[in-house]
């Protein structure tokens, strides 16, 4: 059940997207998916944790499980299963600057509180081939039409 693409989304897109001084709280990425069942958000939440593992020096693995990762790493972790929604959300805390959150999505609702929000930037093309000179990139506004 791999992401169908990675999106950065939020007031990041919208600080990429401005050519005005806009600030931004954290790093916001959604991965569009196909859940076939509840089940898959724990294989989620497995690789969101591995990945935490793989990135850490040798040295601390050996002393950390999944509930010190969580503890340590994970400011918020959410999952909603709904008829009209269902995605989960990982946040990781930084306590020096922006955090990082990691949204799974199959279905939801409503992707953003505010239209400042509502950018997102597709980053595939970037992340197929990171030195590419022409690499397009699509930012598009869930909101609507960016210009009413």
């Amino acid at each position: 059940m791999p992401p169908k693409s990675v999106k950065l989304n939020g007031g990041a897109a919208s600080y990429v997207a401005s050519a005005d001084d806009f600030s931004y709280a954290d790093l916001d990425l959604i991965f569009p998916m196909d859940v076939e069942n509840s089940d898959s958000f724990d294989k989620v939440r497995e690789a969101v944790f591995d990945t935490i593992m793989d990135m850490m020096p040798s040295a601390n693995k050996t002393k950390i499980n999944a509930d010190t990762l969580k503890d340590v790493y994970i400011g918020k972790m959410v999952k909603v299963s709904g008829d009209d929604d269902r995605w989960s959300l990982f946040s990781l805390h930084n306590d020096f600057g922006r955090c990082i959150e990691l949204k799974f999505v199959d279905k939801m609702r409503r992707q953003f509180e505010f239209s400042v929000d509502s950018f997102q930037i597709t980053l595939d093309p970037l992340l197929d081939d990171f030195n590419a000179s022409d690499a397009k990139v699509y930012i598009e506004s869930m909101f609507g039409d960016v210009h009413q």
